[in-house]
């Protein structure tokens, strides 16, 4: 090849897939564990932590393969802020189920549960669309429509966000109670918001070299 250069490195592709998964996979356990009637808090904490190491492992090596790769197939700061973006809707699930071990919660929420529901169907989406990616052209429409799907999960999150943040702060609960399940919220309500952010970076890329 001319110059010595190598063709493009596919990895970043399968890497972001398999990050996607563990997303998926932390926010199932999530919903999992707060759908049970006897929920354990701590056994699914000690699950998800090992589910978000395995976030941080892939993390590191999309940076080491970034590092490493002369031609890379999507501009450099889009790679690293779809993988920033992974790590961090596994690193807020991480919190929030931390949190309620932490804070000692109690009983799950409906908007708790609702929220988690949410946000699993969005990681649902975002494995799509990393399994979509290396394919863009011939996945254009589809690419698009999921993106745009994402981004209305995150809307109905939020409208769930307002509502239980009405409901906390309506005067009806101890405040200790209020502001234990208000940081466990925001961390789901977090994990939505990079969800988001995830589809609209993908979007761009769609567009950019579509």
């Amino acid at each position: 090849m001319a110059w010595g250069l190598k063709p493009k490195e596919e990895k970043f592709y399968s890497l972001f897939e398999e990050s996607a998964k563990v997303v998926q996979t932390g926010a199932s356990k999530l919903f999992e564990t707060l759908s049970k009637n006897n929920v354990d808090i701590e056994t699914s904490l000690k699950e998800i932590t090992e589910i978000e190491h395995k976030g941080d492992d892939i993390l590191q090596a999309i940076l080491d393969k970034l590092n490493q790769t002369f031609i890379t197939p999507l501009d450099r700061e889009d790679i690293y802020t779809i993988a920033q973006e992974l790590d961090d809707v596994i690193d807020y699930i991480h919190g929030a189920i931390e949190k309620m071990l932490l804070y000692k919660t109690g009983e799950v929420t409906k908007d708790i549960l609702e929220l988690a529901r949410i946000l699993l169907k969005a990681t649902e989406e975002i494995v799509k669309t990393m399994q979509m990616l290396k394919s863009m052209n011939t996945n254009y429409s589809s690419l698009l429509e999921s993106c745009h799907l994402v981004k209305d999960l995150e809307s109905e999150g939020d409208h769930v966000y307002r509502t239980a943040m009405a409901s906390l702060f309506s005067g009806g609960h101890d405040p200790l109670y209020v502001i234990k399940w208000k940081e466990v919220y925001k961390q789901l309500e977090d994990a939505l918001d990079h969800c988001e952010t995830i589809a609209k970076v993908v979007r761009g890329v769609v567009l950019k070299y579509s």
